[in-house]
């Protein structure tokens, strides 16, 4: 439920709020979409589920942070910011051999053309990333759900969505930091808003089932 303050945010016009609230508001729909067709808050959520979905994550992931890389080597900011220090191939490929499982498919080449395709403007990668990361606000919470459930911890199959942990909030801040240098540039603002709806669309697609 939003409380009343995120909902003034939401219904005031776009051009008036911050790019991080402009983000949120003009997405609302998709975070809304992904987040049911995924329901992994249900009751009946299984173990076999969870690990099924790990591995989705790893074969996307390893292809996005590839491209990551590529374009942080080409001198893009943005995916600097990123690849420095969150990348999340390693937490997945942690959580998989801790329960057993082989990684996620190979690299889905169709996915890395996207990516490039969609994402070789740096305002655009801007909102992928606003995306990516608070998906590791949720997470924090899934986090909660899945040791509750499947006895785990982040050294038994849980860190992924374990994240940042007592960072997540101080890495939260600093994207929202990178997101107010833009506040003022309209056409970075369209172009985030454009990529933050395209990433929720490429998560929609390699990692629902």
């Amino acid at each position: 439920m939003l409380s009343s303050m995120e909902s003034d945010c939401e219904d005031a016009p776009i051009a008036m709020l911050s790019l991080r609230d402009a983000l949120r508001a003009a997405t609302r729909a998709e975070h809304d979409d992904i987040e049911n067709r995924m329901n992994l808050a249900r009751d009946d959520y299984t173990r076999e589920e969870y690990g099924q979905l790990l591995q989705r994550y790893h074969a996307f992931y390893e292809v996005f942070e590839a491209f990551l890389s590529e374009r942080a080597r080409a001198s893009s900011r943005v995916a600097d910011f990123y690849y420095r220090d969150r990348r999340k191939v390693p937490w997945l490929e942690s959580d998989l051999h801790a329960l057993g499982l082989p990684r996620g498919s190979l690299r889905d080449a169709a996915l890395a053309d996207d990516l490039r395709e969609q994402f070789a403007d740096d305002a655009r990668l801007l909102g992928a990333l606003y995306v990516v990361e608070g998906s590791m606000l949720g997470g924090a919470v899934l986090a909660k759900q899945f040791k509750r459930r499947f006895e785990l911890t982040a050294q038994s199959g849980l860190q992924f969505f374990t994240g940042y942990g007592a960072d997540t909030k101080a890495r939260w801040m600093d994207l929202q930091q990178l997101l107010s240098q833009y506040d003022d540039d309209a056409r970075a603002r369209s172009e985030a808003i454009e990529g933050a709806r395209r990433m929720f669309q490429l998560f929609g697609q390699h990692l629902t089932a």
